[in-house]
């Protein structure tokens, strides 16, 4: 079951990131992380599971550059 649960970065409008494995309860965000440690954090997970997908949600009033800065961190 693990295996199927997604890697998932959600972005809110104040600029917050939060990191989730799964999508089993919607309403939590996860663990908060900056901006600075989300690249570990993520690592970690992707080290141990290269494999897992990753999402990324992200609040529809955020400047998509934003959005881009995460998703660069991501794929390094």
């Amino acid at each position: 079951e693990q295996q199927d649960d997604p890697l998932v970065v959600s972005v809110r409008a104040d600029g917050a990131i939060f990191v989730n494995l799964g999508m089993t309860g919607s309403e939590s965000e996860g663990n908060r992380v900056t901006p600075e440690s989300l690249g570990d954090q993520a690592g970690k997970i992707i080290g141990a599971r290269p494999d897992v997908p990753v999402y990324i949600r992200a609040d529809h009033a955020l400047e998509y550059g934003t959005v881009v800065g995460v998703m660069t961190v991501l794929q390094k």
